[in-house]
Parts: C-alpha cells; sequence; structure tokens
C-alpha cells in the first residue's frame, strides 16, 4: 500500500514539474497577409527561460510549409520575426482571390496550434482619370489625366495598358502601352464638329486594376449666374415656420441683382379606408412669392399657410419649390426647382450611438445621448428624462435624471453601479409635448440600448479611454488613457504591453510598468451559469420536485444524444460568470506617442498584461488621425481680381521635386454638371480598406454549434442559436485586426449555449409560414 502511495506521489510530482516547465508565450500576428509583402509576428515569453522560436506559414490541407522564421528570444522583451508571402503562392483568379494559410510554431521545442490567416494577392495600384471639364462641346479638345497610385497614395507604375474612349457602345479611340512619367500620364482626344451627342465612357487599365470615368458631350450655353435653392433643413410637425432660401450669385461670386418669382407647395398624398370605399386626404397648399432679390432672400412661410396640420401621413409629403431670377440689367432669366421629401413627426431625435455595447465591470461606464435634429444638428432646450436599469425591469432601475439639453449632447459617467450588473439597460425619453394641434398620430419620442459586460474570471478588466474629441494632429503627441480594475492578486509589478497596428501593419510597440500595494480581498459570488453538460441520472419512483428535475435532464440528455451523439459533440462545463459584492479598485496611466504620417487616417491601439495565473486582460480602441497628405500642396491666384485680357500669376507650394498638374477652366461649367474634379475626399477612403478585423476561435468551443454531420445540405429540423453575450480578452484581438497563438488563458467566456429549433414550413394561401418549437425537454413534442 505504502508503495503504491508513493508511485503516485512521485507521479503527481512529475507531473507538477512538467506542467512548469512548460513555456509560457503569446505570439501575435496580422490576420491579413498580403501577396509580397513583410509582415511582422510579434513574439513574447513570460518565465525565466529563454529559448528558440520558429513559426510557419502554410495553405491549409497542406504539409508543405511556404515561409518560416526563427530566433532566440528573451522573456520579458518583445521580439519580432518576419514572413513574407511570395506573389505566386496567392491565386488572384475568379475562383481564388483569398487564399486561407495555416499559422503555427515550435515554442522552447514544443509545437503550437495553429490558427488560420487570410492571404490576399498584393492590391493592385488605385487609378484616377481625370478629366479638364465635365462636359464638351462638339468640335472642342478633350483633355485627360491618368494617376496610378500605391497603397500608401504614391505615384507609381511604368505604363497604361490600355485607354479607350466609348460612345453608344462604339469605340472612338484606343491608346495602348501608354508610358507613365512618375506614375501620371496625360492623353489628349479632339472631338468632331458632329460627334455623337451623349455619354462617353474612358476605361483605363494599369496591371490588373481599371478605371472608368464618364463625361458628356452636348451643345450648350454656359450660364452667367447659379440659381440654388437651399430648402428647410427638415420639416417636422411641431415646428412654427418653415425657412427657405433662394440664391442667385454670379460665377465670381458678387450678387445678382433682380426679380425673384417662387413657388413653394406642400403637397400631401394620403387615403383612409372606410365602409368599403377609399376616402381621399389629399391636398396640395401653394404660395405664391415675387419679390426683389440681390444676392441672397429667406422666405419664411408660417405653419398656418402650409396646412401642415392636416397632414396625416408624412411618408407621403413633399415639400416643392419652383424659382426663377430674372436679370435687371440682361433680362436673362434662369430657373431651378428643389423637392424635399418625407416630414417628421417631431423635430428631436434622441439616439445612444455614442455609447458602447460592452462595459467593463467595475471600471466608470461613460454613456452618450445625442439630442438632435433631423438634420443631425444639435438640438437646445429639449427636457430628456434618462434611466439606467440593471435589466428590463422597472424595479431594478437605479439611475434617474432629467435633462435640459444645451449642445446636443447628454453625457455621463456610472461609476458606482457596473460592478455587480449583468447588463445595462439605458432608456430616454423626451417630455416636451407637441405645441401644436395635428391630425397625425403622435408617438413619444424615446429610445432604449442596451450594454453587455465583458467576462473575465477573476474579475479583472482593461479599458483604453480616448479623451480627445478630435483626430490626432501630424507631428505632435497623442495620448491614450487606460483604466484597470485593481485585485489583490493582480501583482505588484505589472508590465502593460502596447500595440499600434495602422492600415494592418505594427507601426508601434511598447510597454508600461505599474507598481501596487492592494492587499483587500473580494467576496465574490456567483450570479448565473451557462449551459452545461447534462449527465443523465437515475430516475426514483417518489414524483419530488428533485425527482422531476432529474427526469426532465435525463429526457434532455436523451434528446440530446438522440440529436447529437457523445462522441461527436460533447464539451467541457464551462466556467460560470461571476459577480463582485465590492467595488473594485481602479488605477490609471497614460500611454503617449508620436503621431506620423504612416497612421493616417486611422489606427487601432492593443494593450493588455498577463496575470499571475496566466489570464491575459486585453482591450482595443480606434482613434482617428488628421486627414492631411505627406506632400501638402497649396495653389492660390496673386491677384483676387482681374480684368478680361490681363494676365496674372498662378502661385503653387509643394514639396521640392514633386511633379505638379494643374488645370484651369472657367467656374461656371461647373455649374452645368460636375464630378470630374479630383479631390482629397475622394482619394482617403482608399486608405481605411486595409484596416481589417481578424477571426479568432476557441479550440473548445469551435464544434460547439456546429456538428460535423451537418452539413451544407442538410434537412436536419434543428436550429442552433447563439446564447452567448458577452466578449473577453480574444475579442479585444479580433477587434485589433490580430490573431494569436498563446498558452496563455485569453478565451475565458463560456461556451455558446446550443438552443434547438424544430422548423416546419407550411403553404397557406400562398404564404410561407414557418413555424419554430423549442424543445425544453420533451422528447415527443414535434
Amino acid at each position: 500500500m505504502s508503495r503504491h502511495l508513493a508511485l503516485i506521489l512521485l507521479a503527481a510530482a512529475f507531473s507538477s514539474a512538467v506542467e512548469t516547465e512548460k513555456p509560457q508565450y503569446l505570439i501575435t500576428s496580422p490576420y491579413t497577409y498580403r501577396a509580397g509583402e513583410d509582415e511582422t509576428v510579434n513574439i513574447q515569453l513570460f518565465g525565466s527561460k529563454s529559448c528558440e522560436v520558429e513559426v510557419r506559414l502554410k495553405p491549409q490541407n497542406s504539409k508543405t510549409v511556404t515561409v518560416s522564421a526563427n530566433g532566440t528570444f528573451t522573456p520579458g522583451e518583445q521580439g519580432k520575426l518576419i514572413l513574407r508571402i511570395p506573389k505566386e503562392n496567392v491565386r488572384n483568379g475568379r475562383h481564388y482571390y483569398r487564399t486561407s494559410f495555416d499559422l503555427d510554431a515550435t515554442v522552447c521545442g514544443v509545437k503550437t496550434e495553429s490558427r488560420s490567416v487570410s492571404a490576399q494577392p498584393l492590391k493592385p495600384n488605385n487609378i484616377f482619370i481625370q478629366t479638364d471639364k465635365p462636359i464638351y462641346k462638339p468640335g472642342q479638345k478633350l483633355r485627360m489625366r491618368i494617376l496610378s497610385l500605391d497603397k500608401d497614395l504614391k505615384l507609381t507604375g511604368d505604363k497604361v495598358a490600355n485607354v479607350h474612349v466609348v460612345a453608344s457602345a462604339s469605340r472612338i479611340k484606343q491608346w495602348n502601352d501608354v508610358k507613365l512619367e512618375d506614375g501620371m500620364a496625360s492623353l489628349e482626344l479632339q472631338l468632331s464638329k458632329e460627334p455623337i451627342l451623349g455619354k462617353y465612357t474612358i476605361t483605363a487599365f494599369v496591371g490588373k486594376a481599371r478605371k472608368t470615368q464618364t463625361i458628356e458631350v452636348a451643345k450648350y450655353v454656359l450660364p452667367k449666374y447659379e440659381v440654388k435653392i437651399t430648402p428647410p433643413a427638415y420639416m417636422a410637425l411641431d415646428q412654427k415656420e418653415f425657412t427657405t432660401t433662394i440664391c442667385a450669385k454670379y460665377t465670381y461670386g458678387k450678387n445678382v441683382k433682380g426679380t425673384l418669382n417662387a413657388v413653394l407647395c406642400l403637397k400631401h398624398d394620403d387615403y383612409i379606408y372606410r365602409r368599403r370605399e377609399y376616402v381621399s386626404r389629399n391636398f396640395k397648399k401653394c404660395q405664391n412669392i415675387t419679390r426683389e432679390i440681390n444676392g441672397c432672400t429667406d422666405i419664411r412661410l408660417l405653419r398656418e399657410e402650409l396646412n401642415v396640420g392636416e397632414v396625416t401621413n408624412v411618408y407621403r409629403t413633399q415639400f416643392l419649390i419652383d424659382a426663377q431670377v430674372t436679370e435687371t440689367l440682361t433680362g436673362v432669366t434662369l430657373k431651378s426647382k428643389a423637392l424635399k421629401y418625407n416630414m417628421k413627426r417631431r423635430s428631436v431625435q434622441l439616439s445612444f450611438s455614442g455609447t458602447s455595447g460592452k462595459f467593463k465591470p467595475g471600471l466608470p461606464f461613460k454613456y452618450v445621448l445625442k439630442v438632435t435634429r433631423p438634420d443631425g444638428s444639435p438640438a437646445t432646450g429639449a427636457r430628456v428624462h434618462v434611466t439606467v436599469s440593471r435589466g428590463w425591469s422597472a424595479a431594478a432601475t437605479f439611475y434617474n435624471k432629467t435633462f435640459v439639453v444645451t449642445n446636443g449632447l447628454i453625457t455621463d459617467s456610472i461609476d458606482d453601479a457596473t460592478y455587480n450588473a449583468r447588463s445595462l439597460v439605458f432608456k430616454a425619453n423626451l417630455l416636451d409635448k407637441n405645441p401644436y394641434p395635428v391630425k397625425a398620430h403622435m408617438y413619444p419620442v424615446s429610445t432604449s440600448y442596451t450594454a453587455n459586460p465583458w467576462y473575465s474570471p477573476s474579475f479583472s478588466y482593461l479599458e483604453i479611454h480616448n479623451t480627445q474629441n478630435t483626430p490626432a494632429k501630424i507631428d505632435s503627441e497623442a495620448s491614450l488613457t487606460v483604466r484597470y480594475t485593481v485585485r489583490s492578486n493582480t501583482g505588484t509589478r505589472v508590465n502593460f504591453h502596447y500595440t499600434i497596428m495602422c492600415k494592418g501593419n505594427t507601426v508601434k510597440s511598447g510597454t508600461h510598468t505599474q507598481l501596487h500595494n492592494y492587499v483587500r480581498e473580494e467576496n465574490l459570488t456567483t450570479t448565473a451559469t451557462p449551459a452545461t453538460t447534462i449527465r443523465p441520472t437515475k430516475v426514483t419512483v417518489n414524483v419530488t420536485n428533485a425527482t422531476l428535475q432529474r427526469t426532465n435532464d435525463t429526457i434532455r440528455t436523451k434528446i440530446h444524444r438522440l440529436i447529437l451523439p457523445d462522441w461527436g459533440w460533447r464539451r467541457p462545463k464551462p466556467i460560470p460568470v461571476k459577480k463582485l459584492n465590492e467595488r473594485p479598485v481602479v488605477e490609471k496611466f497614460d500611454i503617449k506617442f508620436l503621431v506620423t504620417m504612416e497612421m493616417v487616417p486611422s489606427c487601432r491601439m492593443m494593450v493588455y498584461y498577463v496575470r499571475e495565473d496566466k489570464e491575459v486582460v486585453a482591450d482595443s480602441v480606434d482613434f482617428d488621425v488628421e486627414d492631411k497628405l505627406e506632400n501638402q500642396v497649396s495653389v492660390s491666384f496673386k491677384d483676387d481680381e482681374r480684368k478680361p485680357g490681363e494676365e496674372t500669376n498662378l502661385i503653387l507650394k509643394a514639396t521640392p521635386g514633386s511633379r505638379v498638374a494643374f488645370v484651369a477652366v472657367d467656374k461656371s461649367i461647373h455649374l452645368l454638371k460636375a464630378g470630374n474634379e479630383l479631390t482629397k475626399e475622394k482619394i482617403l477612403p482608399y486608405l481605411r480598406t486595409y484596416q481589417q478585423r481578424a477571426y479568432n476561435s476557441n479550440p473548445k468551443c469551435r464544434n460547439s454549434w456546429n456538428p460535423w454531420w451537418r452539413g451544407k445540405r442538410s434537412i436536419a429540423p434543428f436550429y442552433w442559436g447563439d446564447s452567448s453575450s458577452y466578449d473577453d480578452a480574444s475579442d479585444a484581438f479580433n477587434n485589433a485586426g490580430v490573431i494569436f497563438i498563446s498558452s496563455l488563458n485569453i478565451y475565458t467566456k463560456p461556451c455558446p449555449k446550443p438552443q434547438f429549433f424544430l422548423r416546419l414550413s407550411s403553404r397557406r394561401r400562398g404564404m410561407n409560414i414557418t413555424y419554430l418549437f423549442v424543445l425544453f425537454g420533451c422528447l415527443f413534442c414535434f
């Protein structure tokens, strides 16, 4: 007996020694690999032992390693390895636009699990076509410019493979192998005196990139001035008056003196069905306005002048404006029209759109309620009532305040109630009533929002807070605040690791150290237990509450085994969800960094630390950078005003060595048609396409809702739902766009609970009706 006991103790000691020798590591990598570009894999070891790390990439379902890298790393330091997938290993055809690769590693001689990454072919250059005018007369010369830009918006490329112009399905001109000078090419096309009128399409091919631009050829007369109508920004049933602005200005900015004739009409189209017949509620109320104009004039109409109180359907209401201005000097008359669709019932709208959908228990939670007009402008003077509760029950309300809005925003922080809340439900109601009588049904103005908690078995949370409401400035120092909960077992010396990712690349990384001296013990209590694997129990003869519970569990287990075999889909019991009965201590620090051009237009910062029990606590956040180009260009005329026939100077400023291209046309041409101008607003959105989200999956839950036997064409009548609404540290990595390979505890939230539904389809009177029956433990309910 003593020999057996000694062997057991020896085996336990050996297994404990082996367990302590297992390497602790965290390997992060971008989820998206672009063929032909270097991608950074971050390596971090924990413990006290230095060792060699090798990372490998290979196509899925293949044993051939495409690329690998290795190095020796020391614990406590952030190391890097570079991987590059060759271009020829990623196909760019119709069915192979994206290729999946597996990333795995060997750390200290121990092989890790693999993670899937997306390998994409190198993005083709961004092609832009600019013409000197959007519309041409017969016989004029068409001038065009073709630009080829890389992902950093720098001119690149050797030639344009093909450029052609098509009108009415006929190709009228084509250029082949046009040479690019510093990524730019200029072409001209002389139009005939009797060309095909209508739309012309210009198409350019540079490599695998394709771009089209549409122009128009027509007979026209340039307008001498412009008549512009600005209808009311919004129209609501509780408004007293409606203001329309009409302006007449020359193309060079001066006011036009003349006579304005305007017709403003409110058109309403509605009906009701009463006693087997349709009763019309249509009406059209118009006001004719004639006055002298000198530039701009405002036309104010009272609600009674438009019969606003008679409106019954706001969605079938239109405000039409017809205006014409006759110039006093020449007698030239120009017309303009405007149309405003759909009225609103109220002129105040509420939205929690600026509030996060997740909160960290124990950390202050700031909500943002936007109180705006229908056009998005901030509302002032409105009275709003806001409540917050732990769940949807009115008895759980702990926050009750009334605000008078001054700048269109209501912001407040909930500091004392998040540590023991399973959810936060926000409700806002507008207290002001419509002061005018209307026939339309008036609904109360209200909104609601729910925030769910993050999950941590140790009740440790971290949050990155951006205190600046404006984009960060280039060449300036930016700062982000990190707040986190401190527990007795958080550690006396904690290293916070941060990484900044911009356009899918790691731009900056570092470490910040915090010291603690906190010993108070918290009292944790279990409040909810997610779905667990149910095991069969013995059923007794006596019918009691406990016996009925065991019977239901047995029946439910039989259903599970009938639908899901034990050898195909069982999973371990998840950790219960916990809450804290005492408010934790919250600490904070700032991370400061220099904003550079490679951060334009936005970046993501991820911060994490590792607890003594190997749990990873992390968060990530996006921050915007000002829309600024690396080469700042400015163009201006030396003179503000010159007479026809006189000369003027054009002043252009740019970085030395820049290739400059400009175009000068009569401004009035853009009054007829727009769309050919190449602006910064058209180019910068291309930079945001490089920022993507990652997809990490918990190996313990990988098959929890997708059993192997339920194929794509399965007709099994059961549906699997996901009842898990928690986020954990793995979601911070996903939001940052990185995948991870780690021996630490990053997946901590419970696995999704499967929900079984029985689908039965029936056709009745031409309608497809789907019935859903939930199996609550009844074996024969279907």
